[in-house]
């Protein structure tokens, strides 16, 4: 009668058969460590009772039996990861519907990281700051400046240089926006359009002034292009 192999996770059984065995032991893999170091040449059966996620197993069990390898959606890719390095299975053999949602997970822990981190020096720095702004001399007049300009919750003058900066920024686009606004166009003078020209254009163009004003702008670049087709 032929030896059947069996594993429990978490009271659900899996069946190993010796071309799965095979590949487990390939994997050279914790889960191969202590699978095989149970199962027993003279018994029929062999009861291996391990703790792992339950869905996470199913999945590598399809796969190293010959199937294609997905995440679960009911677990976090950190710790499927946690699942893949116990089975010695890489990452990179997750299918594309898969491996994006897995690789965008720790692309956005290190981004988060690199916040932490970011974050971290900078209230150390604070710290360094006050520090210097409470002694006396040059430094800490720097250092004064400095957190006014840097860290707006420092004190009643950083706010107030907060709201007057971001006044200033506004301002700045609103004015940038308004004046594409036709209410805010006038006509160029004859003697102002001559400043976009040289020389020879006012001379080659010189009839075509019949009029003091004229409205739009854009008949320069117009005017320029046939002067070089022109010429």
């Amino acid at each position: 009668m032929a030896k059947v192999h069996c594993i429990s996770n978490r009271g659900i059984k899996h069946e190993l058969s010796d071309q799965l065995l095979r590949r487990i032991r390939e994997t050279t893999s914790d889960a191969a460590d202590h699978i095989l170091a149970t199962i027993k040449n003279d018994s029929k059966c062999m009861d291996f009772q391990f703790n792992r996620h339950t869905t996470s197993t199913n999945n590598i069990f399809d796969y190293l039996n010959g199937g294609k390898l997905h995440m679960p959606e009911d677990i976090c890719p950190q710790k499927f990861n946690e699942e893949l390095e116990f089975w010695g299975i890489p990452e990179t053999e997750l299918e594309s519907c898969c491996f994006t949602r897995y690789v965008s997970y720790f692309d956005n822990l290190q981004v988060l990281s690199v916040l932490e981190d970011g974050e971290c020096k900078r209230n150390t720095m604070f710290e360094i700051v006050a520090t210097m702004a409470g002694g006396n001399g040059w430094r800490s007049v720097q250092a004064r400046a400095w957190s006014v300009m840097e860290y707006p919750t420092s004190s009643f003058l950083a706010k107030v240089f907060l709201y007057i900066s971001n006044a200033m920024v506004l301002l700045s686009l609103f004015l940038l926006v308004s004046s594409t606004h036709p209410l805010f166009r006038r006509k160029l003078t004859k003697d102002e359009w001559f400043d976009y020209f040289t020389s020879e254009e006012e001379e080659l163009f010189d009839d075509y002034w019949f009029n003091d004003t004229y409205h739009d702008a854009s008949v320069v670049a117009i005017l320029r292009t046939c002067i070089s087709n022109y010429l």
